[in-house]
């Protein structure tokens, strides 16, 4: 039998290593002042290398075997939020380069859209060839190898992010190019938000709406070998709430780009009541969020008494809204009195996008070390030791793979911006 213990090792080490990250050049405003560089981009880049580690830590604590031994439980109900945040930054980086570099839309596709456009393609060529190699590959058919290699639907089923970004960079190209009331601007590109949110809440987890009444719930026909493909879990675009529950911090960022320095003046007179006052708001979103999360959920379609309505998705959907913009915006309120920034953050912060898309490769084939045969043992369930193998292993070949993604990705801009002799 295998010996085990129950001390949570792997938990501990990474709780321990986030807190020396966050504590490695620090920045603290003295009483009465605020850090003036907590909107810095060496800041910025470190907050996002942060927040990619963290996102990575939710996709961990996902694994069964983690998951029922507890280890970074506080990760799981709570990864969106750090997506939030690469949202905001995003959203906050679009609209004060519009503001502060001259003819900034000039060029923007190419500058901003383009890399991601090209890295999300690679990737879908990478997942297709990962599968080829599965036994799970055989399934699949030749026009969704086609459409998943092109990224029409998702060969990475975590690879929805660049999907919406692209989205949401076209939309502030085209209405802040257009549309010259900053208000009017800020409502469509909260309107987009909203569109998106509409498509989820229709589509839900899979084509419910693309048979018979209630054909979905019996599971032997929706998982079934007569179903096709696209009718089933998770095989089109905006089937699933984590395309949706962040979203809002892109336009939500470019709103406190707007208006930072009031915000900020007005944080900044009596700033520690304030704190206060928004930290018990931070608090109680989480706990409605993660309480609606927990007994109101998404996944209806599969409870005991089935239920595909839109409103329970709906109400989970706005207070999760409600958790990211507070959380999203205590964080940053934190950091005028509490920032930092050092090399190993800003290294990751430079590799946040293929960090995030290479997650799924390792997560997936790095399993065996936690799955023998297929079925998770129960006494491997608390061995520690081999679920903090599991997740050193995952973060060592997630940062492997994140690294050579990120070269492919710069060879093949480079291939496209280089000069071609007339």
């Amino acid at each position: 039998m295998t010996t085990s213990f129950n001390f949570p090792i792997f938990s501990a080490v990474v709780y321990g290593l986030l807190l020396v990250l966050v504590l490695s050049g620090r920045k603290v405003a003295r009483r009465g002042e605020i850090n003036k560089d907590f909107l810095s981009y060496d800041v910025m880049q470190s907050l996002k290398g942060f927040s990619a580690v963290c996102v990575l830590l939710h996709h961990i604590s996902q694994n069964k075997a983690m998951e029922a031994a507890g280890e970074l439980s506080v990760f799981s109900p709570i990864g969106f939020i750090f997506v939030g945040i690469f949202f905001f930054c995003s959203g906050y980086g679009l609209l004060y380069s519009l503001d502060t570099k001259e003819n900034y839309l000039e060029g923007f596709f190419k500058r901003r859209v383009l890399p991601i456009l090209l890295a999300y393609i690679t990737m879908s060529l990478i997942y297709d060839l990962w599968k080829s190699f599965l036994p799970s590959g055989k399934d699949f058919t030749p026009v969704q190898w086609v459409l998943s290699a092109v990224g029409i639907v998702l060969a990475n089923d975590q690879g929805w992010f660049p999907y919406v970004i692209i989205i949401m960079y076209l939309a502030f190209y085209f209405v802040f190019k257009n549309v010259k009331s900053r208000g009017k601007a800020f409502g469509i590109m909260f309107a987009v938000v909203a569109v998106q949110w509409a498509l989820y809440l229709f589509l839900r987890h899979f084509a419910w709406w693309a048979g018979p009444k209630d054909w979905w719930k019996d599971f032997n026909v929706l998982f079934g070998p007569a179903t096709p493909w696209w009718k089933k879990l998770l095989a089109l675009p905006f089937e699933g709430e984590w395309w949706v529950n962040s979203t809002i911090m892109l336009p939500v960022g470019m709103v406190f780009a707007q208006y930072r320095e009031n915000v900020i003046g007005w944080f900044q007179k009596n700033y520690w009541p304030k704190f206060a006052l928004l930290l018990i708001l931070t608090l109680g979103a989480n706990i409605l969020g993660i309480f609606c999360l927990n007994n109101i959920g998404y996944w209806g379609e599969f409870a005991e008494t089935p239920d595909n309505s839109v409103l329970p998705r709906f109400i989970t959907l706005m207070a999760q809204q409600i958790q990211v913009v507070l959380s999203v915006g205590f964080v940053f309120v934190l950091m005028m009195k509490y920032c930092f920034t050092n090399k190993v953050a800003k290294f990751f912060g430079t590799i946040t996008l293929e960090f995030y898309l290479m997650q799924r490769i390792a997560l997936n084939t790095l399993t065996i070390i936690v799955d023998e045969g297929g079925a998770i043992e129960a006494e491997l369930l608390v061995n520690r030791l081999r679920l903090f193998a599991y997740g050193a292993a995952v973060f060592a070949g997630v940062l492997f793979l994140a690294i050579v993604f990120k070269y492919i990705n710069e060879k093949d801009l480079e291939a496209i911006n280089r000069p071609r002799n007339k």
